[in-house]
């Protein structure tokens, strides 16, 4: 389900729950003020708790994105700077640097075709092939100083630290939040706005205090659940960092 259908279901069953509660008439002996000391310190402690997880939620989010933009330049930097070191190398090394440039260019049609980013395309099953292979390139290459040894082991080192950074940025673009923990989150604010309504009386004053409130709660769902899609989400990491790379690599 998508992030825009989770925050309409949110609004409309906050808004749905309080209306509930104004429209529920309970007994006299249960609008003393003693009872409504006790719904009004539960409500309380929901509000504090909802807000609380919304709050951290958000901000998680958010740290996981700006980390995962922060991934993708350290991916561009390491291209870069893995393009040169072959390029040092010597003559030698041409067919792997025309492998890593096809293989980046590849990349970026593939995971942001126009543009468009596509979190399934992340890990297709020939970027391991491609990986190895160059790999095995550079691996079969016979240095004939210290430079291009030492050069040779950089580009080795290179190829390994942007496998692992690809892997992590795979795996932290597959983050989602688990279903009973939203599950959980959606029936404290149902309980939250149940009890809104609970004491209220229906008027327009009321109707559009209980239809901002359960916008606010659904806005904020829905910034969670986009922030946690920083491929294909509204506010996804751009692929600006890696286009970058591929113009300063030259053949």
């Amino acid at each position: 389900m998508s992030p825009l259908a989770i925050a309409l279901l949110v609004f409309v069953g906050s808004f749905a729950t309080a209306a509930l509660g104004v429209a529920l008439r309970l007994p006299h002996h249960h609008l003393d003020e003693d009872s409504r000391d006790v719904v009004k310190s539960v409500m309380g402690l929901v509000a504090t708790l909802t807000a609380l997880v919304l709050g951290l939620l958000i901000a998680s989010a958010q740290d996981a994105n700006r980390t995962l933009s922060n991934q993708l330049g350290e991916m561009a930097a390491d291209l870069v700077e893995l393009d040169q070191t072959l390029g040092h190398y010597g003559p030698e090394a041409a067919p792997a640097r025309a492998l890593l440039h096809r293989a980046v260019r590849a990349e970026i049609e593939r995971v942001w075709p126009q543009g468009k980013a596509r979190a399934e395309s992340m890990e297709p099953a020939g970027i391991r092939q491609e990986r190895g292979q160059l790999l095995s390139i550079i691996g079969q290459l016979s240095p004939r100083s210290e430079a291009q040894r030492y050069t040779q082991q950089r580009a080795m080192q290179l190829v390994a630290a942007f496998a692992r950074m690809r892997t992590l940025l795979v795996s932290q673009a597959k983050n989602e939040l688990p279903g009973p923990f939203l599950a959980v989150l959606v029936f404290w604010v149902a309980v939250l706005f149940f009890g809104f309504g609970l004491f209220a009386r229906f008027n327009t004053t009321v109707l559009l205090a209980l239809s901002v409130g359960a916008l606010s709660v659904a806005g904020a769902m829905y910034l969670i659940l986009e922030l946690n899609r920083p491929i294909d989400g509204l506010m996804r990491v751009s692929e600006v960092p890696l286009r970058y790379a591929l113009s300063q690599m030259r053949e």
